[in-house]
């Protein structure tokens, strides 16, 4: 199948019909065209089901299938696919990205979907076993040009602190650029991550990925997370996103032996479920003994004591 000239013939005639070029469009108009390919693909799925057999079940009728007249309803809607990608500017390669990363993600959501969890250890990832503040700070610096941001500056909210070198509303513009540029697929891992999670799935637990990334505002960030840890070679079972990670371990909470977190209100909210949780010491989760008494929280500066801990048992 030759999708580029499929493209290319589709994108003539949708200009013949436009009046001009795709290029020349407006935002607006792409919207209203946007809408009408939709509207129109809509009603070309709902022929395809009518040519696709009878199916009302409170119908006895004679079910026969014309294959070229679903050929010729399966080739309108897929018309109107090849013009949403042409409006928005998509390539054939675009859609090969688009393909084989929505596959994995559909891989990988159907294997922990039918998985049976025991003997859970839940791994927090920015900040716990991936440096997203050094990626975050190296990406602001390529972007802006403003090099050498001190590291006193990421105190207690990253943000906030690169607010107060470069303004807030630039800090939000290159935080959603980070988001959809792909730029998670290159954070650092943390040293002695690999070698932490390795050390566990040997010992038969099941590992749980627990991230508070926005999968979806940005349904690419599961793709780039997925991506991520595998390129990387880091051993999960699961990945789950959740901003409440509380709630989200609750019909696990029996089967959870302990959480790797780096955020200290995270800790604590996870930790008043009884789950007991190795918070690594970090810049910006200082705070007073007093603010963790009655929890089962234990401050760690490396994953290789989480380790020795976990075998004095």
């Amino acid at each position: 199948m030759n999708l580029q000239r499929m493209l290319k013939e589709q994108q003539d005639f949708n200009e013949k019909i436009l009046g001009k070029k795709i290029s020349e469009l407006t935002d607006q108009e792409k919207i209203l065209w946007s809408k009408e390919y939709i509207l129109c693909l809509q009603a070309e799925i709902l022929e395809l089901l009518r040519e696709s057999g009878k199916w009302k079940i409170h119908r006895k009728e004679q079910s026969t299938v014309v294959r070229s007249n679903v050929l010729e309803e399966l080739t309108d809607v897929f018309k109107y696919f090849l013009s949403m990608m042409i409006l928005h500017g998509f390539t054939s390669d675009d859609l090969e990205f688009g393909f084989d990363e929505k596959s994995m993600v559909v891989a990988q959501r159907y294997s922990q979907e039918h998985k049976n969890f025991k003997n859970i250890v839940v791994v927090d990832i920015d900040g716990t076993i991936g440096d997203y503040v050094k990626q975050f700070i190296d990406f602001v610096e390529r972007r802006t040009g403003f090099n050498q941001i001190p590291s006193e500056l990421v105190s207690m909210d990253l943000y906030t602190s690169l607010a107060k070198a470069i303004g807030w509303d630039k800090v939000l513009k290159l935080k959603h650029e980070f988001r959809i540029n792909g730029e998670k697929r290159n954070i650092p891992v943390m040293d002695g991550a690999k070698h932490f999670l390795d050390t566990i799935k040997k010992n038969d637990h099941d590992i749980i990925m627990l991230t508070a990334r926005p999968f979806l505002k940005y349904k690419r960030t599961m793709w780039d997370t997925i991506y991520w840890l595998n390129a990387n070679h880091l051993q999960f079972d699961s990945l789950l996103s959740n901003e409440d990670k509380y709630s989200e371990l609750i019909r696990y909470i029996k089967d959870i032996r302990f959480m790797v977190e780096d955020d200290i209100g995270q800790a604590k909210s996870i930790a008043t479920l009884g789950i007991k949780v190795y918070l690594f010491n970090r810049r910006y989760n200082k705070c007073s003994p007093l603010d963790l008494v009655g929890l089962d929280v234990i401050r760690v500066d490396s994953f290789d004591e989480i380790l020795e801990k976990e075998n004095e048992k």
